[in-house]
């Protein structure tokens, strides 16, 4: 049988079965064929290091190289939350490929509902269609009913100014597609229908590929599809209902130039769908540490659509225990356990990005918690997120829905009625790239029982991922991508450096051997080079690397 061409330039390697040929329409092919030949171009230049960057041991972030205007320049500030997005203080995180997963987030009283196709969903082909298409129907139930906002004050940044009021953005055209002549409409955004959390999306990252198109003749990079399947049914389903501007949480930006690569892709889209340019908001976690020293950079190439800063806590001991294994190879950190938030290093990233989003209007989220309701640790959990709220973030994020009445009452006495914190712009904080790194006196080599939970969760997500999900619970807490990926990368580092011998030598820790294949989680840290290709990873490589 033929491979069917659906689209002039698309052609289909995969079928996608009958209930999700729906998605994958002629006029959804032509967007994603159109964009990708506007990112291609530009895909392997803006995988290269931008010139003049210090890297993450050398650079600072308020002196030194690596300051440039965009942090001199203290009048710049992102573009303003837009009505219906200013409150965030619960976001919870769930595959919409999980149906039941799914139910639970549009039901729990979130704020935001974080539709994870990246580290929470397997990566074939029929779970991401099958996330397509729930979030398509999610957009479709959420109608009517409007709820007030709690009031922010007239007078705290990024509350609702005259430029909110006054904001509008246009929807998507019609059934005739990006190609056709429809006129796009305007929607007044207006704050979530009562009960349903905002929907965002966090795609696939630019290391993925998906291999079941052929866009050109080229497998598309897999932010090419997933970004252009859901804004093409998202506000197709939602073109006719006032609602928030659609967003994305942007995964794995190491750096400005990685930045700049996600908004020139939606700038192309926007103009493909007939959306003013800057319509898409946008959450950057900081998943890398030298995205961490490059935060305001980040937001300032960003600064025209309205950006937000997340931390993320199992990622970013991710790339620190590779960044520290590459760099100092005599390090070796402990088991995860001991690496609390409250870790120097983990709280001066912490500090620094309420600082940098505050003085930058950029809202900031905490990384919140993995813990499930019925967790003995539930008490813990609370203590991580009322510090998060008296640090300054202005919301967090849960894995377990059931959580979401505990992480919004340990804000309530933070926020008092109000939206966020734009308002604590954290002017104590100064904070050097050699504190994100000052690991030193937390360095120690893991305990029997650290390695025997980081072998167990590898096993238990590799079982997981043979019964097709993405997730494992293991005592009492939420294990996704990117917390096995951070149990891999420790295991790597027990396994080469141990402590020092006798003669100064070092051995693997005891007990310790070189960690498994892990599915969905790569072996070493993505590429950040133009080896990396023009639209994705080398041929071969696999759909996801580690976040």
């Amino acid at each position: 049988m033929a491979t069917p061409t659906l689209s002039s330039g698309a052609r289909l390697l995969a079928a996608p079965g009958d209930q999700h040929r729906e998605l994958l329409t002629p006029e959804a092919l032509a967007l994603l064929a159109a964009l990708h030949a506007a990112v291609t171009g530009r895909h392997a230049e803006l995988l290269a290091e931008p010139a003049g960057t210090a890297t993450a041991a050398t650079a600072t972030t308020a002196d030194g190289p690596a300051r440039r205007a965009s942090q001199r320049d203290p009048a710049w500030l992102v573009a303003p939350a837009p009505p219906g997005t200013e409150r965030r203080t619960v976001e919870v995180v769930a595959s919409p490929a999980d149906p039941a997963a799914s139910a639970r987030a549009l039901s729990s009283g979130a704020d935001v509902w974080v539709a994870d196709l990246d580290d929470a969903t397997p990566d074939d082909w029929a779970s991401l269609l099958a996330g397509q298409r729930a979030l398509r129907e999610a957009a479709r139930l959420v109608r009517s009913t409007p709820r007030p906002e709690p009031a922010t004050g007239t007078g705290t940044p990024g509350g609702p100014t005259a430029a909110h009021r006054t904001t509008r953005w246009r929807g998507a055209r019609s059934a005739a597609g990006p190609a056709g002549t429809a006129r796009p409409h305007r929607l007044p955004p207006q704050p979530n229908p009562a009960g349903a959390p905002r929907i965002v999306l966090r795609p696939r990252g630019w290391q993925a590929v998906e291999r079941a198109v052929l866009l050109d003749g080229r497998p598309p990079a897999a932010p090419v599809v997933d970004v252009g399947l859901f804004l093409f049914h998202h506000l197709a389903a939602r073109r006719t209902v006032a609602a928030p501007p659609p967003g994305l949480v942007l995964p794995r930006v190491g750096h400005r130039g990685e930045a700049l690569r996600w908004h020139r892709l939606l700038l192309a889209a926007e103009r493909l769908l007939g959306l003013e340019p800057g319509t898409v908001t946008v959450t950057v976690p900081i998943e890398r540490v030298r995205a961490a020293t490059e935060a305001e950079e980040i937001l300032f190439v960003l600064r025209s659509r309205p950006a937000a800063l997340a931390a993320a806590h199992h990622a970013y001991l991710a790339d620190l225990v590779e960044t520290v294994s590459a760099e100092r190879p005599g390090t070796v950190l402990p088991e995860r356990d001991r690496l609390p938030v409250t870790a120097p290093f983990l709280r001066a990233c912490t500090d620094l990005l309420v600082q940098v989003g505050h003085r930058r209007g950029a809202h900031v989220i905490g990384s919140g918690t993995t813990a499930t309701a019925d967790a003995a640790a539930v008490g813990a959990a609370r203590l991580v997120l009322e510090r998060e709220a008296e640090d300054g973030f202005d919301g967090t994020r849960v894995a377990d829905p059931a959580l979401v009445p505990t992480a919004r009452a340990a804000f309530a006495p933070v926020l008092r009625g109000r939206s966020h914190q734009l308002d604590r712009q954290r002017p104590e904080v100064a904070v050097t790239a050699a504190e994100l790194l000052a690991v030193r006196r937390t360095a120690a080599p893991p305990g029997p029982e650290g390695v025997r939970a980081a072998r167990q969760l590898v096993a238990g997500y590799t079982a997981a991922r043979s019964e097709g999900r993405a997730t494992v619970v293991i005592e009492g807490a939420v294990h996704d991508a990117a917390s096995v990926a951070l149990a891999v990368a420790q295991l790597r580092q027990w396994s080469r450096h141990g402590p020092a011998g006798a003669r100064g030598d070092r051995q693997p820790a005891a007990g310790v051997g070189a960690p498994p294949a892990v599915p969905g989680v790569s072996p070493s840290a993505p590429p950040e080079g133009p080896a990396a290709g023009a639209c994705g990873p080398p041929a071969g490589a696999g759909r996801r690397a580690p976040g």
